[in-house]
């Protein structure tokens, strides 16, 4: 069954983030809220719903998340000094657990290894600079970009889920149909490989990413593209090059992916750890 909110109930508070995301509760539990009104503007929630949404194809871990209408007398205070408009907003469960920081004994304790390699390959193929950006770049790492869950087995061990997908996609710019120019299809850079990754990544985990990557056809690229609402302001033609691009990005990326992150973290040796 389809998770999916339907009213806000009460507001409970905001964080001072990029989007000044608040938690309310809903019909169906509390959620963290991304609006209309955010300082960042509605290009953020598109690259929510598509990072998210490529994110849960390609088989990582995310929140349960869903497009839900904000209702005219809803009073949600957003950071930034900003109150949520009415309309469509990114919406994600709240799950406990808490955000990795850093610990590499954390890492350990992830179930199943090859989520590092799949995260690797989600942020570079989107453009992610929000987890760990690429080598010569001014930004810094943000490790509370990646949240881990314990699992319920009484083993201490954790489940990853990636979530924050507001910043891929070449932000802070607006999208616009230069997103499918050939320095972007065609970006040499690796994006969230973490130094604290590198042993968790062999050979067979960025093959394992990549199997998945592969299904992910034109027509899929089209059915997530379709969700965005008319509110989030993508035209017609910022759509069909957002699709060119991902097509073309995917298929840059099954031929050099390998060759990319060996130049970072060595050869890929296929003696490293076992997947789970």
């Amino acid at each position: 069954m389809t998770w999916q909110p339907t009213y806000i109930k009460r507001y409970i508070e905001c964080f001072k983030t990029s989007t000044g995301v608040a938690r309310v509760q809903t019909d169906a539990g509390e959620v963290f809220i991304k609006p209309l009104g955010n300082v960042v503007g509605p290009h953020a929630l598109v690259r929510e719903w598509i990072g998210t949404s490529i994110a849960r194809f390609i088989g990582l871990n995310t929140f349960d998340f869903a497009i839900m209408n904000v209702a005219p007398g809803d009073e949600i205070p957003l950071g930034h000094n900003r109150f949520a408009l009415p309309g469509p907003a990114f919406v994600t469960r709240k799950e406990d657990g808490f955000t990795w920081g850093g610990n590499i004994k954390q890492l350990e304790k992830v179930k199943d290894k090859g989520v590092f390699a799949k995260l690797v390959v989600l942020d570079t193929l989107i453009l992610n600079q929000d987890r760990y950006p690429p080598i010569g770049s001014s930004r810094k790492a943000n490790r509370d970009n990646i949240f881990l869950h314990e699992r319920g087995n009484g083993k201490g061990q954790y489940d990853l889920i990636a979530f924050d997908h507001s910043d891929c996609l070449r932000a802070p710019a607006d999208l616009s149909p230069l997103i499918k120019n050939i320095s972007n299809t065609k970006d040499e850079n690796v994006y969230g490989l973490f130094p604290e990754f590198h042993n968790f990544i062999p050979y067979e985990a960025v093959d394992g990413a990549l199997t998945k990557l592969k299904n992910l056809s034109g027509t899929t690229v089209d059915a997530i593209i379709s969700f965005i609402p008319d509110q989030w302001e993508i035209n017609k033609e910022t759509k069909s090059a957002l699709k060119k691009f991902l097509i073309e990005r995917l298929s840059f990326l099954l031929e050099n992916i390998h060759r990319m992150i060996s130049e970072i973290i060595g050869r890929l040796d296929l003696s490293n750890d076992k997947i789970e």
